[in-house]
């Protein structure tokens, strides 16, 4: 395939001379470690977008890989960050498993550059260590609070009900 290539194709490879041959290519891209580059590509990503200074928003989610349970039943889970800006996950990670993705995510979190962005992702998300993580990376989170979070949501609902500034009425 890449021999197929023409010389402006091959040029944009970094191919200056000669085309390696289809089994040296194959063995370089085994050697890759997919995680490390997807991180990288990812990092590249978000830093060259046409403007630095808006913000983006990155949503955070655990998924099941279809189709990938083993004999035992045991199915493999990732958590990934998907950016909306950019259309593309920028980075994910192996997850444990069900009831896992919060450390997981945690470690995903680490990788990325919260700075200025809005971070999104489902009630499971909304844990004290998830927030801390994205405000001391320097971005903002929108999680949901569902009915089984009770204690939250109690405090949720009383700071609405009850407004540190009171609007005014205008005469």
């Amino acid at each position: 395939m890449g021999r197929s290539l023409n010389e402006k194709q091959r040029r944009q490879l970094g191919f200056i001379r000669k085309m390696p041959c289809h089994a040296t290519l194959t063995e370089t891209i085994r050697a890759v470690n997919a995680d490390a580059l997807a991180a990288v590509l990812g990092r590249v990503a978000l830093r060259c977008e046409d403007n630095a200074t808006e913000q983006h928003h990155i949503a955070i989610d655990g998924k099941t890989i279809l189709a990938s349970k083993d004999g035992e039943g045991r199915a493999i889970h990732c958590v990934s960050a998907f950016c909306q800006a950019l259309q593309q996950v920028v980075d994910h990670t192996a997850s444990r498993g069900k009831g896992m993705e919060i450390p997981d995510a945690l470690k995903l979190l680490e990788r990325i550059d919260l700075k200025d962005k809005i971070v999104t992702g489902g009630a499971m998300f909304c844990q004290k260590a998830i927030a801390e993580k994205i405000t001391e990376g320097g971005g903002n989170y929108i999680l949901p609070v569902k009915k089984n979070q009770k204690n939250l949501l109690n405090e949720v609902q009383m700071a609405f009900a009850e407004p540190v500034f009171p609007p005014r009425t205008l005469v």
